[in-house]
């Protein structure tokens, strides 16, 4: 009983450190990955299940069973070459899986290891192939074709690249063309030759569009105009059927108008007919009364006018007769007063001609005394010979006005009338010769007055007049008999 007891107790133990060991070195496999035993026992793919692993003597490989992203992008001098020599800049993801297959994992395993848990280490690993695979297929395309037919070029990459995958137990779930562009001008070289070919065919390509798009705009610009025109047609033809309804209308509204302002215009001309007539009949008879008014007034003004030449002639004759005798006397006696004062104005004349010559004859004796004197007094200064020569004009003053100013005690009052400028001649300075101030001028008026005043008496006392009173006592003598 003992000894069954420690059997049991032994099997117990060494089937917990079986268990144990067991658990240790066990590993599952899941649906999102897969399991590849190498070494003792050989190679062994676990899928869904698990296996047992001795450190030392197997060495397991995890599979990533998971779809993957591989973005690929091609650009510059490195993008894809079309059928027309065009360069095109690419960006295609790649969604690349394990294949559910034991061979397929094996596969994997044996040529990516652990690529498949890392996108990037994957993509770097067969990105030539995935390169290869566009541009293979991108040579058979146009650039216009590329586009157009985007479905086809992807069917056209994951078929290629089928094959090649499945070396590498990859599965090549789908293509995605994310992103197509031509290459730049600025990123190319010219002096490639694809690209010098692709470059030619861009600028004839662009220079085409150009002239199909210029011809696009001529046409629709020519398609404008010629709606335009047709619209502006239509509108200037119903523009003139308005405006020629419009003069229709105006011309019979003018018809109307004239003809019933024409009935009007009749009607009244024959009422200004009939008035007319009756104011001419009427006028006609009130000129006939008066042209015979005028004709009796005229009559009886043309006889008293003939009365009155002959009554008018009668006292012209009376008055002529009468002014005849009073102009012959009138005539008479101013021809014997003329003559009486020409004898006397002769007389007097003479007289003081022979006073101004007994006068020059004294004035030159004085003046010969004076000039001895003077040769005697060279010797003197300047000065003192001009003071006394005003000295002696002083002295003499009085006396001289005195006798000047005789002959004007007789005037009662004077009236000084200034005019400045008349007849008088021009200096050198353009001011006039001789104009002085008012006073200057009624002196030297009266200084004259006073020479004149003997003669003009001696004439006055031919004439009649009597000059020794006040001027405005001056009368005539004979008027006076």
């Amino acid at each position: 009983m003992a000894n069954s007891l420690i059997w049991v107790l032994v099997t117990l133990v060494v089937l917990a450190i079986v268990i144990a060991i067991l658990a240790r070195f066990y590993q599952r496999g899941t649906s999102e990955v897969a399991l590849v035993r190498t070494g003792f026992g050989g190679r062994k793919v676990v899928l869904d299940a698990g296996l047992l692993a001795v450190p030392y003597f197997n060495n397991v490989t995890r599979v990533n069973m998971q779809t993957l992203r591989l973005e690929v992008k091609r650009s510059g001098n490195a993008s894809l070459i079309t059928q027309d020599k065009l360069r095109v800049d690419v960006g295609v993801e790649f969604y690349v899986a394990v294949r559910s297959e034991r061979a397929a994992v094996s596969r994997a395993a044996q040529t990516l290891g652990n690529r498949t848990f890392d996108a990037a280490r994957l993509r770097d690993l067969i990105e030539g192939k995935l390169v290869d695979a566009l541009r293979a297929v991108a040579a058979r395309y146009s650039l216009d074709d590329l586009h157009e037919k985007r479905s086809d070029f992807v069917l056209e990459v994951k078929s290629a690249l089928e094959t090649t995958l499945e070396g590498n137990g990859l599965m090549l779930e789908s293509v995605s063309l994310t992103d197509m562009d031509q290459t730049p001008f600025t990123d190319l070289d010219e002096n490639n030759a694809f690209n010098a070919a692709g470059m030619r065919k861009l600028s004839e390509l662009i220079a085409r569009s150009k002239k199909e798009r210029a011809d696009i705009d001529a046409d629709a610009e020519m398609a404008v105009r010629q709606s335009a025109l047709t619209l502006a047609k239509r509108k200037l033809d119903l523009d003139l059927e308005e405006e020629k309804a419009r003069i229709e209308q105006t011309q019979q509204i003018e018809l109307l108008k004239a003809a019933q302002l024409a009935d009007i215009a009749a009607r009244k001309a024959d009422s200004e007919r009939t008035i007319a007539a009756s104011r001419i009949e009427m006028e006609r008879a009130i000129t006939e009364a008066t042209l015979q008014r005028d004709i009796d007034l005229h009559s009886q003004r043309e006889a008293e006018r003939q009365a009155r030449i002959r009554l008018d002639g009668i006292e012209a004759q009376a008055v002529a007769a009468q002014e005849k005798v009073a102009t012959d006397k009138a005539v008479g006696e101013a021809e014997r007063g003329k003559r009486v004062a020409a004898l006397k104005a002769e007389e007097a004349a003479a007289a003081r001609i022979a006073s101004a010559r007994a006068l020059q004859a004294e004035l030159e004796a004085e003046a010969e005394g004076r000039r001895a004197l003077v040769q005697a007094e060279n010797g003197m200064s300047d000065s003192l010979m001009a003071l006394k020569t005003e000295q002696a004009r002083l002295d003499a003053l009085p006396k001289a006005i005195s006798e000047m100013v005789k002959p004007a005690e007789k005037i009662e009052s004077i009236k000084i009338h200034q005019i400045s400028g008349l007849g008088q001649p021009l200096g050198a300075e353009g001011n006039r010769v001789g104009e002085r101030s008012a006073s200057h001028q009624a002196l030297d008026a009266i200084l004259s007055m006073a020479v004149q005043l003997p003669a003009l008496r001696k004439l006055g006392e031919e004439l009649g007049l009597s000059l020794d009173g006040p001027l405005s006592s001056v009368r005539d003598d004979r008027k006076d008999a």
